[in-house]
């Protein structure tokens, strides 16, 4: 009689969807899931599974920071994510679970890059299941782009332009081919999920109630929130268009952000940033695709502002055209950041102290980490 085959989960995202609580959750709660028959690859020592993308995508997609691991090395990161795919097969071939869960929020970047990435991908997760569900979880636009917006401030990415896209269909449709495949799509709304929450909605969607007792539940709000204030100075800075005191014109690296982060923390009056009259709305109607969101799948984004304004697109690139901005409070914030020799230092001591504070941490997530397996080969 032939082996039955496990089941598979894949999680695609999409980005801004709390996909790094879901991924903590299910990282952490790897051994109490496995005694379950719930398998959550460990790939290195990461909560997620994108170092398997540039072998999945056939090298045509490969995450920034799996590249920078290898020195901008393509051959060796191929190699490397080649390795885990086979390291996570072998895994399965010897704990024979009843269900496999994958989860990568660029997963649903690989529509519209192409179709023929996400057929590649199908192959390869056909090799593990017959019984794949694909899951997604989606955010109104306007919302999603204010997260985005933060996010590439943090890294000193450049401006998001506004245009008009069709980004769900591009990103779902590809999946929505194949007929032997459940693709399950969700709304990401603190009203629409289990306890506002996309961990505990996941949990109680897609994990039995026996394993979900077991679950260990990480602290929310794990990516830090900046204020509008904040936002404009963390552009200005990377940009070199602000006061004198900020033109360094350089990309902010990621302690120096969290050390801003804590600047703004400490003042008194930060508020979550919030558009200008009209802009949400002007997001919004960039979507062409939402009334086949809708008719495809249910779901229907609130529409911000009743009335759409003339606003021109090109124009909404900086924190100040998007945003309201404390002007008393930004003062205030610049004359909170260091000086130029102050701001080398911070570059320099930040990632050794912030290297420091994790590493009791990361020694005992690693320990169990690489004690897990074993304790799995010697039963």
């Amino acid at each position: 009689m032939p082996e039955t085959r496990p089941k598979l989960i894949v999680h695609i995202g999409q980005s801004k969807t709390g996909s790094t609580s879901l991924q903590n959750m299910l990282g952490q709660s790897r051994d109490s899931l496995m005694r379950e028959g719930i398998f959550y690859p460990q790939v290195g020592f990461y909560d997620h599974h994108s170092r398997l993308l540039a072998y999945l995508s056939g090298g045509e997609y490969v995450p920034r920071f799996h590249l920078r691991a290898f020195d901008g090395d393509f051959n060796r990161t191929m190699e490397d994510s080649a390795m885990l795919w086979r390291r996570i097969k072998d895994d399965i071939g010897r704990h024979h679970p009843d269900t496999i869960i994958l989860s990568a929020e660029q997963l649903f970047e690989f529509g519209s890059i192409g179709d023929g990435l996400v057929n590649g991908l199908v192959g390869h997760l056909r090799s593990l299941s017959d019984d794949i569900t694909i899951v997604a979880y989606l955010r109104a636009p306007a919302d999603r782009f204010l997260s985005l917006k933060q996010e590439g401030l943090k890294h000193g990415d450049p401006p998001i332009h506004l245009a008009p896209k069709r980004d769900f269909e591009t990103g779902l449709d590809p999946y929505a081919a194949y007929p032997d495949i459940r693709l399950e799509v969700h709304h990401f709304a603190r009203e629409t999920l289990v306890d506002g929450d996309i961990a505990a909605d996941f949990a109680r969607k897609y994990i039995p109630a026996s394993a979900r007792a077991q679950l260990v539940w990480p602290a929310r709000d794990l990516n830090t929130t900046l204020s509008a204030e904040m936002m404009a100075i963390c552009e200005e800075i990377s940009t070199g268009t602000g006061p004198d005191s900020l033109n360094r014109k350089t990309p902010l690296p990621g302690p120096f952000s969290r050390y801003l982060a804590k600047i703004d923390d400490a003042l008194p009056g930060k508020t979550r940033p919030t558009y200008k009259p009209g802009v949400a709305r002007a997001v919004h109607d960039t979507f062409m695709d939402l009334d086949w969101l809708e008719a495809r799948f249910g779901i229907r984004f609130r529409l911000p502002d009743a009335t759409p304004l003339q606003i021109e697109h090109r124009s909404l690139t900086t924190v100040r055209s998007l945003c309201v901005v404390d002007e008393e409070r930004y003062a205030r914030l610049v004359a909170r950041i260091p000086g130029p020799v102050q701001f080398e230092l911070i570059q320099r001591s930040q990632p050794v102290a912030h290297w420091i504070k994790r590493t009791p941490m990361r020694f005992r997530r690693n320990l169990r980490r690489l004690l897990g397996p074993l304790s799995h080969r010697c039963h």
